[in-house]
């Protein structure tokens, strides 16, 4: 059955499911069947590689904070949803794969969609989604030099992460954590970081 407005990340991966066509699915039709949607997904996925051993692979970083960037750029200036390269864009998914996810994931994240659900909708909408993105732009940033630093990346890909699972959620809560992880987090570099 088909999703016209996911709700929580169940839903999501119903709608991507739903999207294929003759048994495969393009990540250019997951990004219009999701809309805006996709943003949170595509941030959290990015920002939780980043925070990973391969996170640590030398220049991985820097890749992922550019791809970061990009993304966080467009949700700022309200595209309707990611834009990637054509290349990108025409990769395609069996959809047996992605139904095969959806019964091994399920169960998991009915579990997280019983804890994180749509409230405090004033902290998610498209005013405060962009307000996230000016965050995830400035944390992005600091991630270049931190490439030199061993698995530098990981605690502010964290924080990424905690507010794009709240974009990706609809949870309010979940983002005014991230809000205040992002506080905390750069409150540290001015103490730490050697001007």
């Amino acid at each position: 059955m088909s999703v016209a407005t996911p709700r929580n990340t169940t839903q999501l991966l119903d709608k991507v499911a739903d999207s294929a066509e003759d048994g495969s699915v393009k990540l250019g039709q997951i990004f219009d069947a999701l809309g805006t949607r996709a943003y949170g997904p595509l941030l959290l996925a990015i920002s939780l590689i980043a925070a990973s051993p391969i996170g640590g692979i030398p220049g991985m970083t820097v890749v992922l904070a550019s791809l970061l960037s990009l993304v966080a750029v467009q949700l700022l200036f309200g595209a309707e949803h990611p834009w990637a390269p054509d290349k990108i864009e025409s990769m395609s998914f069996d959809k047996s794969r992605l139904t095969s996810a959806k019964d091994r994931f399920g169960p998991y994240l009915s579990r997280i969609d019983a804890l994180l659900h749509r409230r405090l909708t004033l902290l998610t909408g498209d005013v405060a989604a962009r307000f996230v993105a000016v965050e995830v732009l400035l944390i992005a940033a600091t991630l270049y030099p931190l490439a030199l630093v061993p698995f530098g990346a990981t605690l502010p890909s964290l924080v990424i992460a905690v507010l794009a699972l709240g974009l990706t959620a609809d949870d309010g809560v979940v983002i005014l954590v991230g809000h205040a992880l992002f506080v905390a987090y750069a409150a540290g570099l001015v103490v730490v970081w050697p001007f």
